[in-house]
């Protein structure tokens, strides 16, 4: 599972909360904390024996601080002995929770402005069905259906939208379907698209244009 992503505007976080218990055979990574916790911690060396014990093999934490929010955005990931998961946890400059979202399979893009959160709902190990959006306080706004495979997301420049590019199949021949979604997960617009381009249209007296790859047929 990859970690912390930016790239222009668009911005993937992961996030795994769990609690960090040590367990008898454990080591610890003692040498970097992120909020008073261990940034890598493996607590199984042997994998076969975490999938006995239905707990990951290790953890991996990152965080980053939400200026708007006044909060710290804790990312623990959980790495397991086949697939991972994600969740996302809220915590005051002391490290201590103020939220804890739901597992999610992400990436989870964050809106700052629009106190919002979305669960992409990629994953390569469990069938998900939807994306959700999440508020600040950790309650489920709405959930998003998705077109057959979710292929990326991300937010536009503003912060005001979030987009889902899916991959489809129609007439045999594979497409682009980008989807829009405000603040409250709501569809503003969607395209459809045979080849690679871009999609520009207008909301709420704002232009967009994002760009969009080539079709690529479902995996």
């Amino acid at each position: 599972m990859r970690g912390l992503f930016c790239s222009k505007s668009r911005i993937w976080i992961f996030f795994v909360l769990c609690c960090p218990v040590v367990l008898p055979g454990a080591s610890t990574a003692k040498d970097e904390k992120i909020l008073g916790l261990p940034k890598i911690e493996t607590l199984y060396t042997d994998p076969e024996e975490a999938l006995q014990h239905g707990r990951p093999v290790r953890i991996e934490r990152e965080a980053r601080y939400l200026k708007q929010w006044r909060l710290w955005l804790l990312a623990e990931h959980n790495h397991y002995y086949e697939g991972s998961d994600t969740t996302i946890s809220l915590r005051r400059p002391n490290g201590e929770v103020s939220v804890t979202y739901p597992p999610m399979s992400g990436p989870a893009i964050v809106s700052e402005s629009q106190k919002r959160i979305l669960d992409c709902g990629i994953s390569a190990h469990t069938m998900v069905e939807f994306a959700v959006v999440y508020d600040d306080a950790g309650r489920e706004i709405r959930r998003i259906p998705k077109v057959l495979y979710t292929r990326d997301c991300g937010k536009t420049h503003d912060e005001r939208l979030f987009w889902l590019h899916y991959s489809s199949v129609e007439d045999g021949a594979a497409v682009n379907v980008i989807r829009f979604i405000d603040r409250d997960g709501y569809s503003v617009h969607e395209a459809k698209r045979a080849r690679a381009g871009t999609v520009s249209f207008k909301h709420k007296s704002r232009s967009y244009s994002i760009a969009f790859p080539t079709p690529e047929y479902p995996n």
